[in-house]
């Protein structure tokens, strides 16, 4: 959930994009691709925040480090039942099981179908404006073109369910080894 406090006059909004539609457009031979695939999850400055000692309380837990966790690229909504793209260019850093090149090429390509404009939605905010969503078949990104104005936002994040993929009962989160990426 995401609340404006200060907004600025022009600029600042946030964009969302329905990655269980980007799923279900892919041709038919690459969603069964995606659906076998599972790639790693890591952001390097909030680990970085993490190691400062900054942000550093997760269910009341204090976290020293922060590593990479394996995700299914196509994960299964726990409620609906139905498959969503779960790679995101801030967080996913490379697929499992395939060489660097090709990993980025691949998550290049859904990156690019997942921000076709027939998949996003753009608000644009004002103070005292809450918007909630599912970050299990979404994707957002908050847009910064408000140089120089004031932008204040209270966020709160629901504790989530780790992500399952299309075979029931198929890999869970994990951490892995951050130097080698394996799982």
């Amino acid at each position: 959930m995401l609340r404006a406090v200060v907004v600025p006059p022009v600029g600042g909004d946030t964009m969302w994009a329905d990655t269980r539609v980007a799923y279900e457009t892919l041709a038919e031979p690459l969603r069964r691709l995606c659906d076998e695939l599972s790639a790693f999850h890591f952001e390097p400055y909030y680990a970085q925040a993490v190691a400062e000692g900054h942000g550093n309380v997760w269910e009341g837990k204090k976290l020293t480090r922060l590593l990479p966790a394996l995700h299914p690229m196509v994960r299964v909504h726990p409620e609906t039942g139905r498959k969503n793209l779960f790679v995101n260019p801030m967080f996913t850093v490379r697929v499992k099981d395939l060489p660097e090149g090709q990993s980025a090429g691949r998550l290049r390509l859904l990156y690019d179908h997942m921000a076709n404009p027939a998949f996003l939605l753009r608000y644009h905010w004002s103070p005292g404006t809450l918007g909630f969503w599912d970050n299990r078949s979404t994707m957002h990104f908050g847009i910064f073109d408000y140089e120089g104005k004031e932008r204040v936002m209270h966020r709160v994040t629901l504790r989530g369910d780790r992500p399952i993929g299309p075979a029931e009962g198929e890999l869970r989160a994990r951490v892995v080894d951050p130097v080698r990426m394996t799982g």
